[in-house]
């Protein structure tokens, strides 16, 4: 079991392989191992929360052909959540990231920072271990979760009691003293333990989903008309549908697949896999055309036809939406192993001899004789789009090609280039000291032991072997062009720029090494190359899909990164041989710096390079984007345009739109809110994004502060003398989707309300200081921000000359509980509200949480899971 391995070395190490984790267990204090533990129960935690295929987690979980041992198919089970990327366990490195004060830190721009402040002072909410007979075993205590409040915000576990009793006492806990209030939950959702599950009074209802996952029922329905027959009361909404089990959404989809040829060249080999794709005909009209995504370098992802811009073009034009995943990736892998005899077969060319071979079975299949086909696809899959188009113009009229490299090169230098551009002279010329500095230190024995007390190397490292030098300065050029991108690369690069230009902060490599996070992730930062070959030298199948695309770089594309641009500020310390060497170590000696060149050559001859000869393609990229260098900047011809998009990051329009704005949305955690919806293309309002001068303190009379906090309005279906909907912003930024796509929107237009969504003080742009300080965030507080959404209101009405008009509020998650509480504390202001999955009730220990979990899951998942936390075989 895994808490047993935790105690000898020989276990500790299998942990570390079958997790996949950053660094070594044998040095892990309790809270790493809390930590740890805490990052498996999260991952299984948001597959239940969002009802994300539990049936496939479990699936994976509970095969024995995956697997003897419970703990392999739970490890494979986790690589999957994981995405490929390793666990960092470190307790010091989670406390250090989440400390960050500034309003440009990741920890601050994503909201992880403010709401782990609002469950230190308000809420706690702490999912813990300790129900008795879970399957996570016994290593998530509530101290885990306190303890990160003292070292974060100098909060004790007793602050944290008392001021959760202060919650309780003030809203009423589950039973707040409210009318007219809806107050759905879903049952398979385990925040529902902490919302209110039975009717209050006879206009306070509970509504329990059946089947129902967190906050879907805030969410529009896709297929068909939510409210026919629904029962409505005198405040002019209705009561959420009831949706059971057996429901099936218009846009749901399956996997499919489709036995392909597995070599398309060689006429006697009948051999043929499983390849997986995605289609969605809820839209689809008779003769109407065929909208398919070429899946590129990763698993599928369903998604693509049912939540992007591909698909709401498909909602348009009444087009089929397919996908169609990438051999040799996710689900179609046709070989037993990745060995490079088995990857002879990975190639674009077979990728798209695969495409038009899908094209043709599926028009034969569905009769689509009359249908036009058009390919989309992004990054390498958008220059597979772009080749489709040029290779096979009888089967796709055109396509969107987006951030596409069209243009292979070896040494792709000019992606430094551009970030160094986009960083602007100024940090440009820090980072060339930086990197000076590094240069020099290394020259000398003293140097290198001054260079490991600033990077936080690990004593191993020496200086003297050249090939981890170069992998140091790799290290150090990705974690800085890693933060340049993390969430929106227009607030990020300005947050680099900061950083590296703060005379406070130290020498330049002192400053790039706090700016890039380099000092964030590790207890000591190991620099092995090998570390970084080792596990590319692995054969079996994985779901990374790191070595497919290495071995496509190595005999196509190249694509490789280096600092070999004249004058280049990040230093000649990697140089392009960096990259090609490793060609020849994990696949074998005959790939050489020759071939590679050559393979790179045959491509750019065999599809056109930069001047594809095609028609009929758009090829958007982004001006924030490095790869556009290697992209169709220029118009080719009458049919086939250039856009480059400003401000715009890599593959941002292939993304779903809402309204006029493109955005990313929150990572779905299990701690927050969902990612805000897409409007339908039929749908858009034009929501107009303003601010309002917001008091900073509520509570001082005296206190004249203010800030500008943003907020969305759309009168575009607003009839006289209908009512105003507003939507509270929850734990993160707002978006205009709410107001645009969403059971509120879709309430709107039946109702004839004016929409309106008030972003959360202290998220988003509605930040009150430059710096959040603790001092500085106690006017952090549910208390504050429903006075925020009071004082708003008055303004509102009387701007908007609605003052006669009823308000009713919405929300979900953390901000459906605050939909609550506003209808209890500001009745005069709103007739009602709809609280969907708000956990109304503050809870330190949340022991309940998992125990929903492991009910959602089922009793053979979950044994598996609990034989796994016991015993290594079932």
């Amino acid at each position: 079991m895994i808490e047993e391995d935790l105690k000898t070395p020989v276990g500790r190490a299998e942990l570390k392989k079958l997790f996949n984790l950053c660094e070594s267990l044998d040095t892990a204090d309790t809270y790493d191992v809390y930590n740890f533990a805490e990052s498996l129960t999260d991952a299984v935690a948001v597959v239940v929360q969002y009802n994300n295929d539990m049936k496939g987690f479990c699936r994976t979980v509970t095969d024995k052909t995956g697997g003897a041992r419970a703990i392999d198919r739970y490890a494979r089970a986790q690589a999957s959540l994981h995405g490929g990327q390793c666990i960092d366990f470190s307790y010091k490195n989670l406390v250090n990231s989440i400390s960050h004060t500034s309003k440009h830190s990741p920890a601050v721009s994503t909201g992880l920072r403010q709401w782990t402040y609002q469950t230190c002072t308000e809420f706690g909410y702490y999912q813990t271990t300790s129900l008795k007979d879970n399957p996570f075993g016994h290593n998530i205590p509530v101290e885990f979760f306190t303890k990160q409040c003292a070292d974060i915000f100098g909060v004790s576990a007793q602050a944290v009691q008392k001021a959760i009793s202060q919650t309780n006492a003030y809203y009423g806990a589950r039973k707040p003293h409210v009318t007219n209030v809806v107050l759905p939950n879903g049952s398979l959702d385990p925040w529902h333990s902490l919302g209110i599950l039975k009717d209050i009074n006879n206009s306070t209802k509970a509504v329990m989903i059946d089947g129902g996952s967190h906050c879907r029922d805030i969410e529009p329905n896709p297929g068909f008309n939510l409210f026919m027959g629904r029962p409505t009361d005198g405040f002019g909404f209705v009561r959420p549908p009831v949706v059971s089990k057996e429901d099936k959404l218009a846009n749901e989809v399956k996997e499919q697949f489709y036995d392909q040829k597995l070599d398309h060249f060689n006429e006697r080999d009948n051999r043929t896999f499983k390849q997986l794709y995605f289609m969605d005909d809820s839209n689809h009209e008779t003769d109407g055309p065929v909208f398919l995504m070429i899946e590129g370098e990763g698993a599928a992802q369903s998604s693509w036809v049912t939540f992007s811009f591909m698909a709401q073009m498909a909602q348009k034009y009444g087009a089929l939406a397919v996908s169609l995943e990438h051999r040799y990736y996710g689900k179609s892998i046709p070989t037993p192993d990745l060995s490079t005899q088995n990857l002879k077969y990975l190639s674009s060319e077979m990728a798209l001899k695969d495409t038009e071979q899908f094209a043709l079975y599926l028009t034969k299949k569905l009769s689509l004789e009359g249908s036009k086909w058009v390919v989309f696809g992004g990054s390498y899959a958008g220059a597979l789009a772009a080749w489709f188009r040029e290779k096979y113009p009888n089967i796709a009229v055109g396509a969107i090609a987006s951030s596409a490299p069209v243009g292979a090169v070896v040494d792709n230098m000019g992606y430094m280039g551009v970030v160094t551009e986009l960083l602007g002279k100024e940090s440009s010329d820090i980072i060339r000291k930086a990197y000076i500095e590094l240069e020099e230190l290394l020259k000398t024995p003293e140097g290198v032991i001054k260079l490991r007390k600033t990077l936080d190397l690990c004593d191993t490292f020496d200086g003297k072997n050249v090939t981890n030098n170069h992998y140091l300065s790799y290290k150090l050029m990705w974690a800085l062009v890693k933060m340049a991108y993390l969430v929106n690369p227009k607030d990020d690069i300005q947050w680099v720029q900061k950083g590296l230009t703060d005379p406070l902060g130290g020498t330049p490599l002192q400053r790039y090494a706090n700016t890039s996070c380099f000092l964030c992730h590790q207890k000591c930062n190991e620099i092995n190359y090998d570390d970084l070959i080792r596990p590319l030298r692995n054969t079996s199948i994985d779901n990374s899909g790191n070595r497919q695309w290495l071995y496509q770089t190595c005999t196509e594309f190249g694509y490789y990164q280096s600092s070999d641009l004249p004058n280049s500020p990040f230093g000649h310390n990697i140089p392009v041989e960096f990259y090609t060497q490793r060609c020849a170590q994990i696949f074998g000696p005959e790939f050489t710096v020759q071939t590679i060149q050559k393979a790179v050559d045959r491509t750019n001859a065999y599809y056109g390079g930069l001047k594809p000869n095609v028609t009929n393609v758009v090829f958007p990229n982004g001006s924030l984007d490095p790869w556009h260098a290697l992209s169709v900047l220029k118009d080719l011809n009458n049919s086939t345009k250039a856009v480059v998009i400003e401000g715009g990051g890599h593959c941002d329009d292939i993304e779903a739109i809402s309204g006029r704005l493109l955005f990313r949305g929150r990572p779905v955690d299990k701690h927050g809110m969902v990612r805000p919806p897409v409007a339908p293309i039929g749908h858009f309002t034009q929501s107009l994004a303003q601010t309002y001068k917001q008091k900073v303190n509520h509570l001082d009379p005296k206190d004249n502060r203010t800030f500008d906090q943003l907020y969305f309005t759309s009168g575009t279906h607003h009839k006289p003398g209908g009512p105003l909907f507003l939507f509270f912003g929850g734990e993160g930024a707002a978006s205009a989707g709410w107001l645009e796509s969403s059971f509120m929107a879709d309430m709107g237009r039946k109702y004839g309300a004016y929409l309106v969504e008030l972003e959360h003080r202290y998220y988003g742009v509605s930040q009150p200081f430059d710096e959040l300080t603790v001092e500085n965030m106690k006017y952090l507080s549910s208390e504050q921000a429903l006075q925020d959404t009071d004082d708003f209101l008055h303004f509102l009405l009387k701007n908007l000359k609605l003052e006669g008009s009823k308000v009713v509020v919405f929300g979900g998650s953390y901000a459906g509980a605050l939909a609550a509480w506003f209808r209890e504390k500001y009745p005069k202001t709103a007739a009602g509200a709809i609280a969907s999955s708000g956990p109304v009730e503050a809870v330190v220990d949340f022991k309940e949480y998992l125990g929903v979990v492991t009910n959602s899951l089922g009793k053979e998942c979950s044994d598996n899971i609990r034989y796994d936390n016991k015993h290594h075989y079932q």
